[in-house]
C-alpha cells in the first residue's frame, strides 16, 4: 500500500511538472509575443528603449545619409537648403543670447525628413560640422526646442 501511495505521488509530481512546463511554453511562446506586439506588456526598460530609439531616429534624420540615398525625393533647391543651413548656423551666438528660433524655424521650414537630411548635408559641407552635433553642443537648443523638433518630425512625411 505504501508503494502504491509513493507511485501515485510520483505520478502527480510528473503531471505537475509537465503542466507547469506546458503553461510556461504557452505563455512565453504564444501569449507574451502577441501581447508585446500590441504593446500591452512593455516594461519600463522597454519604454525607455523605445524613447532612445525615437531619439536615434531624430539623429538619422539629421544625418546626410537619408538624403544621399534618396536624392530624387528632395523637394527644395540648393539655394533654399543653403539659406536654411545658414539660418540654423547664424542662430548660434559666439558668446550668449542664442536665437534658437532660427534653428527650430529652419528645421520646420524643410517640409519633409529627406529635406532636413539635405539641409544636414549642406550644413556639413558648408560648416564642417554635423548638424545634430552642432544643435546639441554648447547648450544651443534647450529641451523645449528639442521637444518642438521631435513633435514636428513625428508629424511630417519622409519624402
Amino acid at each position: 500500500m505504501a508503494q502504491q501511495d509513493n507511485s501515485e505521488t510520483i505520478k502527480y509530481i510528473v503531471y505537475g511538472v509537465v503542466g507547469i512546463t506546458a503553461i510556461t511554453l504557452l505563455y512565453f511562446g504564444i501569449i507574451r509575443p502577441i501581447t508585446n506586439k500590441f504593446g500591452l506588456t512593455t516594461t519600463k526598460e522597454e519604454r525607455e528603449g523605445k524613447r532612445a530609439e525615437d531619439k536615434l531616429s531624430r539623429r538619422q534624420v539629421f544625418s546626410p545619409l537619408l538624403y544621399r540615398n534618396n536624392k530624387d525625393k528632395v523637394s527644395i533647391g540648393s539655394g533654399r537648403a543653403n539659406s536654411l543651413a545658414n539660418d540654423i548656423y547664424s542662430g548660434k551666438s559666439k558668446y550668449y543670447n542664442d536665437n534658437e528660433g532660427k534653428a527650430v524655424g529652419g528645421i520646420k521650414s524643410a517640409g519633409t525628413k529627406v529635406n532636413i537630411s539635405y539641409i544636414a548635408d549642406v550644413f556639413q559641407r558648408n560648416y564642417n560640422v554635423d548638424l545634430h552635433d552642432f544643435l546639441s553642443s554648447n547648450s544651443y537648443l534647450e529641451t523645449e526646442h528639442w521637444n518642438q523638433i521631435d513633435d514636428y518630425l513625428s508629424k511630417i512625411k519622409k519624402w
